[in-house]
């Protein structure tokens, strides 16, 4: 809920309660109050307050009134207030300035706030301010995904869950996309830092009262008006003249310029104020982006000695050799300028009302418009890419008696993406597919000619959502009680391999024309589909005041949702129900043998015990049973109008010499290649737990120390449904011979969607935070962690490389640290105001309102594999896939990039690594026996870190005639100050990084094994800014 509650007790100078005392919450912004009264415990509860500023008050006949003042509420924050009543006349008032607690003597959960002052103030890179989450403890930026429309902008783990298991709520809507990963636009970003005033993210072992996910929650609170007129304007701009040159920006011939060229504005304004005083309220915000980025992009192509001569190379790969262009740069690199545009429009209108005493509401509707186009590693390819995105929320609040609230609200949330992939690459020359631009061309050893292979695309999401909750306060218990309804509405058009996608195992088998695997949609084929289906949640949920320094949180949820249905034409439903034996699908409701959700009870438990009574240190912990309802499956679901007999299926063949374009496929594989959900689908659920220490420090600071845990089963993944039945030799060993037919005859591959994965995940979590005193506040949030699974996703571009299981019968083989693991990771952020001066006049305004922030990120670097280009263990394993190779004796993990390599074939000994020509030692690894999987496992190395530090300096200059709060502030960011060179990450899209082609027993090194290309983050950029507020 995006709101807060106020609670305490009530007693008098002796320390004894006092019954029945009036307490009344005035909101000091828009004059709205809240009535209470306290139990015969002395106890109270005021729930469900919108956030803002607040006074308390208490009184009681025969007592001096109590007025706690400056209070200010924060969302789903629970403040406790004390009062201690003097005896007196009741006309008499005892003022007191109030701070919200610091330390959390209420709940069990983890999470944390991301108040006003850290959106509206730290700097932002893209004023993205989803970004302010990696401020939490437990929260681990996962940067490893890959890059297609559906998984633009930030995406985390919470605790160890999967990355699609967070959800975000504006207002109580939802702002997922269709695939259900980020609230991001095309743009990378998400808008509306002017129309947010904070949210809060909780992490572990939530209340009974948030569902959907099982990873975490994001509240977020929408600013709205007040009775005095408050607004900004703002220009923020960036120019390439003032920003440093990246590691990889090189000039060539076709870019004599020091750095690619880049401007970027933000502008927009906001206003907000009273229609009518203490009763109608408005608050509206513009936000603009129009930003064309140069963008380097520097890529490994074919050498110019392997193409010199030509009656070496196929004649039907010669035009195809013509695409990688020749070299510009040392070392067989190619790069190129690309001027990328962004442009995006966010607007945001939100309006209050009290009707009465007993009932307000409010309404507020968010539209955000993006269009960019990405460039790929090659000149001829562009991604063009739309968005549009629609939130809109109804809610109102209706005070029954003192004791009992209701809150209802409706919702809608649109999410629209649109893509296309486009070459220009045409003629029976190029297409593999008649009648269609090149396909995808894959060659171990260069970079990858390659677009989407899913565009053009469009996905359309709709979610109607109804909730009620109602709270209800009796003696020691505060019961909430509630229901959730979505009902979701899915679309999607893709166009899977429409292009084809072939890959080769090195640039010799290129020139020669020796295919390693093809992969190409069925003519004919239908990849289209229109999903509906229905979630409802109920719970009950009783924070229970045990005693006066122990609380307990009981709490139970049951959530189910219903069998995604075909809305578009219900007979277009199918799947393969019996997955070994069948010889077709079944058509027709439903898709699932039976609904895995229907048994969701979902119990919650929290306690907190204020050790001193005091306030000041607390011991708390949690543990919860949570769900994923619809994010995972709806995503899934979509993924498979790509290959789901008989309305659409791929083709795939293996191991064959290209001798003509386009390519025409024996019968026996066409359309034999599936993508499936699993008939006997369970549901996915993760264990939550922690335990947590919190002691108040001097000088405004709090300290958290927290273990948390959790453990996930029967998580998304896909694998290879249909594999093959190797032969197990006398030393347990498993060996195929290449011939071993797959479990069912009737098909070659089936990708299949299913929820068999499980992890584990153990950290420490260390947070420090300071409150805004003399000027200065910071937070301090170090993890350390370690999540282990065996491999998770839903798409391959979930997890870059570590997603399929290269052993689908044993998932031992594949356990091993998740792709977005990270060992240690510190987050550290800090707003610091000077001190004023007295000095008066034009002397003051130049010393005065001067202030600075900024955000420390330290974190190590993710887990990858490596691979071979081809599938040497002969198992046929995900379509003929990437094997892992062997991992020489006597060799430690750790060492793989430390050091100089230890010499192999034409890779010289003693050549340095973890460097960015060689993060890894290429040497380490060799090409096993054919027939077998290799020793080498799953992410056993680890890539570059990342050391960033972001810095704003401001300068406020007050303009009396804008009124009290009207002044002018300039602001000059930087990102990356230090100009650090983070190198990015290695492992492509959906495989191991490559290290050999896997074709003999004794091979070279591939040229490009472990060289990297890109950096993770930007160079220093410097940002302008100006704001006027009012």
């Amino acid at each position: 809920m995006p709101t807060a509650t106020v609670l305490g007790v009530v007693k008098d100078a002796t320390g004894a309660v006092v019954p029945s005392a009036s307490l009344t919450a005035r909101n000091l912004e828009t004059g709205q109050t809240r009535r209470a009264v306290a139990g015969t415990d002395g106890s109270y509860r005021l729930s469900a307050l919108p956030v803002g500023i607040y006074e308390i008050r208490a009184e009681q006949p025969g007592f001096r009134a109590a007025l706690h003042t400056g209070l200010t509420l924060t969302v789903a924050q629970e403040a406790v207030v004390n009062f201690t009543l003097e005896v007196g006349a009741i006309e008499q008032t005892v003022t007191v300035a109030a701070e919200a607690p610091m330390v959390d003597t209420t709940s069990g959960s983890l999470g944390g706030l991301v108040d006003e002052q850290r959106v509206s103030d730290l700097p932002l890179n893209g004023r993205n301010y989803i970004n302010l989450t990696l401020m939490q403890t437990g929260v681990n930026l996962h940067s490893r995904h890959g890059e297609t429309a559906g998984s633009t902008g930030t995406w985390f783990s919470s605790n160890g869950a999967t990355t699609r298991s967070n959800n975000y709520l504006l207002d109580g809507a939802s702002m997922m996309t269709t695939w259900g990963a980020s609230s991001a636009s095309i743009g990378h970003s998400t808008l509306g830092v002017e129309g947010i005033r904070e949210y809060r993210v909780i992490t572990n072992s939530f209340s009974a009262e948030y569902g959907m996910t099982m990873g975490s929650q994001m509240v977020i609170a929408s600013k709205n008006g007040t009775n005095t007129f408050h607004g900004s304007l703002f220009e923020y701009l960036r120019n390439s003249a003032l920003d440093a040159r990246n590691f990889f920006d090189l000039q060539t011939v076709a870019n004599k310029r020091r750095l690619p060229p880049f401007t970027r504005n933000q502008f927009g304004g906001s206003v907000g104020g009273p229609i009518r005083r203490d009763k109608l309220f408005f608050y509206g915000v513009y936000e603009a982006l129009r930003e064309r980025l140069g963008v380097t992009t520097v890529s490994d192509t074919i050498p110019p000695a392997a193409r010199a001569d030509v009656s070496q190379i196929s004649p039907i790969i010669r035009p195809l050799v013509t695409l990688w262009p020749e070299p510009n740069l040392p070392n067989n690199k190619y790069t190129f300028p690309f001027s990328q545009p962004t442009t995006e429009n966010y607007g945001q209108i939100r309006v209050d009302q009290t009707v009465s005493a007993s009932d307000s509401l409010f309404g507020r509707l968010t539209i955000d418009d993006a269009e960019k186009i990405n460039p790929r590693e090659w000149p001829q390819w562009r991604d063009p890419r739309t968005s549009r995105f629609q939130f809109t929320t109804l809610s109102e609040t209706r005070i029954v008696s003192p004791t009992l609230l209701n809150t209802a609200r409706f919702s809608f949330s649109r999410t629209w993406l649109k893509t296309d992939s486009i070459s220009g690459v045409s003629g029976p020359q190029f297409a593999f597919i008649p009648g269609q631009e090149v396909a995808n061309i894959v060659v171990a050893g260069v970079t990858r000619f390659q677009g989407d292979n899913a565009s053009p695309s469009h996905n359309k999401q709709n979610i109607y959502t109804w909730s009620d909750d109602l709270f209800y306060t009796r003696g020691r218990h505060s019961l909430k009680f509630g229901t959730l309804i979505n009902r979701f509405q899915q679309y999607t058009q893709l166009s899977l391999q429409s292009k084809g996608n072939v890959t080769f195992a090195n640039i010799a088998t290129f020139l020669q024309g020796r295919v390693q695997n093809l992969q190409m949609v069925t003519a004919g084929s239908r990849q289209e589909r229109y999903y509906e289906s229905t979630s409802a949640g109920f719970y009950v949920q009783d924070d229970l005041r045990l005693a006066s320094r122990l609380n307990l949180n009981l709490g139970l949820r049951y959530e189910f949702l219903t069998i995604p249905q075909e809305a578009m034409n219900p007979s277009i439903g199918s799947n393969l129900r019996d997955i070994q034996h069948d010889a077709q699908t079944t058509l027709g409701r439903p898709l699932f043998g039976k609904n895995p959700s229907l048994r969701n009870f979902s119990p919650r438990f929290g306690f907190a015990w204020d050790v001193r009574g005091d306030g000041r240190t607390a011991i708390r912990g949690g543990f919860g049973l949570l769900y994923d309802i619809n994010s995972p499956y709806g995503s899934a679901m979509l993924s498979l109008a790509a290959a789901t007999p008989p309305f659409s299926s791929l083709s795939s063949l293996q191991d064959f010499n290209l001798t003509a374009l386009p390519v025409v496929l024996p019968p026996e594989v066409i359309g034999k290649s599936l993508r499936i959900m699993d008939y006997a689908l369970q549901q996915s659920h993760i264990l939550q737990y922690n335990l947590t220490v919190q002691r108040q420090l001097p000088f405004d600071m709090a300290l958290t120390l927290a273990y948390a845990g959790s453990r996930g089963l029967n998580l998304m993944q896909h694998r290879d449904g249909n594999p093959t039945t190797p032969q197990i030799l006398p030393d347990g060993r498993k060996f195929w011979t290449g011939n071993e037919p797959r479990i069912n005859p009737n098909w070659t591959y089936i990708r299949l969607n299913t929820a068999g994965g499980n992890s584990w995940y153990n950290s420490f979590q260390f947070g420090l935070q300071k409150r805004l005193s003399k000027g200065l506040q910071f937070q301090s949030s170090y993890t350390w962690s370690k999540v282990i699974d065996e491999t998770q996703g839903v798409v391959p571009n979930d997890s870059s490389g570590d997603i399929d299981r290269v052993d689908p019968t044993d998932r031992k083989v594949d356990r091993g640290l998740a792709g977005f693991d990270i060992l240690h990771n510190w987050r550290f952020n800090t707003i610091y105001r000077l001190p004023e001066f007295s000095s008066g006049g034009s002397v003051g305004k130049v010393l005065n309102g001067w202030w600075m922030s900024g955000i420390l990120s330290l974190q190590g670097g993710y887990p990858f594999s490596v691979g071979l280009q081809r599938n040497r263990s002969r198992s046929k394993a995900n379509d003929s896939g990437s094997d892992r190779p062997d991992l020489r004796p006597g060799i430690k993990a750790a060492d793989i990039i430390r050091g100089v390599s230890r010499g192999c074939g034409n890779f010289p000994a003693g050549t340095p690594v973890g460097t960015w020509e060689r993060w890894y030692d290429p040497c380490a690894f060799a090409v096993q026996p054919a027939g077998f999987l290799g020793t080498a496992g799953r992410g056993i190395i680890r890539g570059p870190g990342l050391a960033n530090v972001d810095f704003s300096i401001g300068k406020d200059t007050a303009l009396g005639f804008l009124g009290e709060s009207g002044k002018l502030e300039f602001r000059a960011e930087f990102f990356n100050l230090l100009n650090r060179v983070n190198l990015g990450t290695l492992g492509g899209t959906s495989a191991p990084a490559p290290v050999f082609a896997g074709i003999q027993d004794v091979e070279n090194p591939l040229g490009n094994a472990g060289r990297i290309t890109s950096t993770g983050t930007t160079s220093r950029q410097i940002q302008l800014a100006l704001r006027l507020l009012f």
